[in-house]
């Protein structure tokens, strides 16, 4: 980092700027339970942390053991963990700003917190500005000062913690932490080999404690690896929500100046050229889990390409690149000025709000008083949940038998709504079963012997999906076991109960599979049968595809379903997951006809699909279906 001297009053007013951001940076860190998708899976992250849930054995999500930590709710210790946590990240990046404030040259000191402070009421995730600790830990540690090796064996235990908060942001982390070792290596100093020892103790020692206190065995915690990496693999394709092609241009032209500034800095020969490469990791990480997802995520893309590019207008090494960072810097606040636009919702008062030192003074008030804090969080829960409660007559079914309950696809607040005992499906909502191992490892749950003895079906899910469809080797294995024992025509939910061998009773004679070739875009015809039928689908990608997959997204894959009534009814398929087979022939469209469908006297039956949608494009034009019953004597093959 550059020493040259700025103007003294420059010094003072940076120094204010920073109180600024460390006040506006005050974390929140609590929220009450609600409704909806994602407070759901907050609530089972949070629950399954104060029952001892392991991860990779009993549960696999793309949040890891301590995911928790970020939203924590008041269940168990989990406030008083988590409210320690948030504050001790916001302790270490105080410290920091505040030891960037003594060396740096206070006219980058004062844009950095300026940007931190207006990419807080820009609503940066907390996740980042964790992220952003660890990068400013680990530039300390290449910046071979007193306090090098501190810096070092705390990036290594913040980059070794991240990978068990979210398995995505830890492994940027962990990249960053790796690509710094082999710069210390390379050194070969006495202080930077002071410096790799203490990041290498750091990691190996938040690394071995986790594996001892939150998994059962090394071979849970690679299993656990697995499955994340197979949940990070299938996230492109699966979740993809097409946006604004403006705003898609506006993060690309972000990301290119990220990368620009790095290019720059490689032109110059910049000492501190690493810092760079370091600091895009993130930025690149933010554009891919945001655009994916781009109609509801992208927004959230924008303050941390803000905050990881400004932070590097302090961090370098001379004047002339600390003016490129600037300019570069200038040119991403007209980006996110131009989406603030296009996004409505980003007023000026919204902003003011949310990058307020006021608000974080409010933030430090309130959790000194956490009985209080609690009467609030419970009073708002009960308020939140006030509508998710189930018919009189469910619940005096669910709460006098033993076997827990469990919720599909997603709607998991109904749990703690109702006071329900919870008996957890491996992948918590069968929406997050990306990818056919995922989907039979769910279907395994229903099979197995930790079957949950009801099950609440919701005919709703996200992003046009069908619950039936979305996972389909779950969805034959609970129509093989499981009968309907109540119908909520109001709120469209069917209660399941497991039913006995004996009451299931002897399966059918079966037909033996028909397999015939298909192509996407021309109609399918479903063949006659009173039994229901199952379609698997079978998809070849494409080059394209693959390549998408892994930079971008793959575009939605749909399914138009026409019934003998002649409507026509447009949902969204995964094509991973397809092959599971799709019970098509009587796809229920209401959860009275879902009922009927599993007391095995289907009221609807489809004609005829076909598969289309910019998905498809990706695919090649020809692919395999094969026929088979939807519910069989045993789980569709592997």
């Amino acid at each position: 980092m550059s020493t040259q001297p700025d103007k003294p009053w420059l010094r003072w007013v940076s120094l204010v700027v920073v109180v600024m951001a460390m006040s506006a940076t005050v974390p929140s860190p609590y929220c009450a339970l609600a409704h909806g998708v994602d407070p759901s899976y907050q609530w089972a992250l949070n629950r399954g942390a104060a029952d001892g849930l392991v991860h990779g054995r009993d549960i696999v999500f793309n949040y890891g053991p301590f995911g928790y930590l970020l939203f924590p709710l008041d269940i168990g210790r989990n406030l008083r963990t988590g409210m320690a946590v948030q504050w001790m990240f916001w302790a270490v990046l105080a410290i920091l700003l505040v030891a960037l404030w003594q060396k740096a040259p206070p006219s980058g000191v004062l844009v950095f917190a300026a940007a931190l402070t207006l990419a807080q009421g820009l609503q940066v995730h907390t996740e980042y500005l964790w992220l952003l600790t660890c990068a400013l830990l680990l530039a300390h540690c290449l910046a071979a000062g007193r306090f090098a090796s501190f810096a070092g064996a705390g990036a290594g235990a913040i980059a070794a913690f991240l990978v068990f908060v979210k398995f995505s942001t830890g492994t940027a982390a962990v990249l960053m932490a790796g690509a710094v070792a082999v710069v210390l290596a390379q050194a070969r100093t006495k202080a930077s080999l002071r410096t790799l020892a203490a990041l290498a103790a750091g990691f190996s020692t938040v690394l071995v404690a986790v594996l001892v206190t939150h998994f059962a065995s090394l071979h849970t915690l690679a299993r656990w690896m697995k499955l994340s990496l197979e949940i990070s693999n299938g996230y492109s394709s699966a979740m993809s929500l097409q946006g604004s092609t403006l705003e898609l241009l506006l993060a690309v032209g972000v990301v290119a100046c990220v990368v620009s500034l790095a290019g720059c800095w490689l032109h110059f020969r910049t000492a501190s050229l690493v810092v760079a490469g370091l600091f895009t990791l993130p930025v690149l990480l933010a554009y891919k889990h945001a655009l994916v997802r781009q109609a509801t995520h992208g927004p959230l893309f924008f303050p941390v390409g803000l905050v990881f590019l400004a932070a590097l207008v302090p961090l370098a090494s001379d004047a002339r690149s600390r003016r490129c960072a600037a300019a570069f810097l200038a040119a991403v606040l007209v980006l996110i000025g131009v989406e603030c636009g296009l996004r409505r919702s980003a007023t000026a008062s919204s902003l003011l709000a949310g990058a307020s030192p006021f608000a974080g003074l409010r933030r430090v008030a309130t959790v000194t008083d956490l009985p209080a804090v609690r009467r609030e969080l419970a009073e708002r829960s009960r308020d939140n949940l006030a509508g998710e409660r189930l018919p009189d007559d469910w619940l005096a079914m669910l709460r006098h038998e033993s076997g827990g309950v469990d919720v599909v696809p997603y709607e998991l607040s109904l749990l703690p709504a109702n006071g329900l005992s919870w008996r957890p499906n491996p992948v918590l909502q069968t929406y997050n079963a990306y990818t056919p191992l995922l989907d039979f490892l769910s279907a395994e749950h229903f099979e197995g012997p930790n079957a949950p003895a009801f099950v609440i079906l919701h005919m709703a899910t996200i992003d046009l999906r069908h619950p039936l469809a979305d996972a389909p080797a779950t969805a034959r294995e609970l129509l093989r076991r499981y009968r309907p024992v109540g119908v909520d025509d109001v709120a469209q939910r069917v209660l399941l109960r497991l039913a006995e061998v004996t009451a299931l009773g002897s399966p059918p004679a079966l037909p033996p599979p028909v397999q015939q070739a298909a192509v996407l875009g021309e109609w399918v015809i479903v063949p006659p049968s009173l039994l229901a039928l199952s379609a698997e689908l079978h998809f070849q990608p494409s080059f394209q595809e693959r390549l998408q997959r892994l930079l971008f997204r793959v575009p939605a894959m749909s399914m138009e379903v026409q019934y003998e009534n002649g409507q026509v009814v447009a949902l969204r398929i995964l094509p991973e997951t397809a092959g599971g087979g799709i019970p098509i022939s009587r796809l229920p469209r209401s959860a009275a006809a879902a009922a009927a469908l599993f007391a095995g006297q289907p009221t609807e039956r489809v004609a005829r699909f076909r598969v289309g949608g910019l998905g498809a494009l990706l695919y090649e034009p020809g692919f395999t279906l094969r026929w088979t019953p939807a519910v069989s004597a045993t789980t569709p093959s592997r």
